[in-house]
């Protein structure tokens, strides 16, 4: 389960069933003693995780003709060092959602003309695009197991590639073809400006945040 990726913990079972026999004639039990002596092995190591704690648990399993069997759970607790593994996908993420923000903030408004050609930054954009995508190939390569489901890699991928697609509409919208300007007027334009160039920037950085923020917690 990599929900809270880099900050899972992972249980690592052993399940003991006397699968021939029924309850009434085998019961697998544990005592106290078991629990207060059973430690982690001081050599037992793995590189990016470390061993926190061993638990044992007692189940139920069903079986045929209505007959169930005991079952006994040995599990070790493993906790990803998140320091090791974070770094090399959590920087590529967050420097990839700067690419359509600086699309946004390298323009600027002088005497009611922008500086920069839309046809500029719409490269920026595009090369921002076929980067995420080349990170999105790379993680789910290494990590096939974040692919698949909804974990923060996964929010931090559909974060940038929203991002992008609103740089690209700000493009269009502000610096090519200038609605606000036609529609509203020069004013109108300028103010929106300067709302979108820290408004999206926010969006952005407070969600990358919160999407960390909820895995760590």
């Amino acid at each position: 389960d990599v929900e809270r990726f880099p900050f899972d913990r992972q249980g690592l079972t052993v399940e003991i069933v006397a699968d021939r026999a029924p309850r009434e004639h085998v019961s697998l039990v544990f005592r106290q003693a078991d629990l207060d002596y059973t430690r982690v092995a001081r050599d037992a190591e793995a590189d990016g995780w470390h061993a926190r704690s061993v638990d044992l648990s007692r189940q139920i399993v069903a079986g045929w003709h209505g007959e169930s069997h005991d079952s006994v759970h040995a599990t070790l607790t493993v906790e990803r060092d998140a320091a090791v593994t974070a770094a090399p996908i959590f920087i590529p993420l967050l420097a990839s959602l700067l690419i359509p923000l600086l699309a946004i903030w390298l323009n600027k408004l002088e005497e009611g003309e922008f500086k920069i050609e839309a046809f500029e930054l719409a490269n920026v954009i595009v090369g921002g695009l076929f980067a995420v995508i080349a990170l999105n190939f790379t993680v789910s390569s290494e990590l096939g197991t974040l692919a698949g489901g909804d974990n923060t890699v996964s929010r931090l991928f559909s974060l940038n590639y929203l991002t992008l697609a609103t740089a690209l509409l700000v493009n269009l919208v502000v610096f090519r073809y200038r609605l606000l300007r036609t529609r509203f007027g020069p004013f109108v334009e300028e103010e929106m400006f300067r709302v979108i160039t820290w408004a999206v920037p926010t969006f952005a950085f407070a969600t990358a945040l919160a999407f960390v923020l909820v895995a760590y917690a």
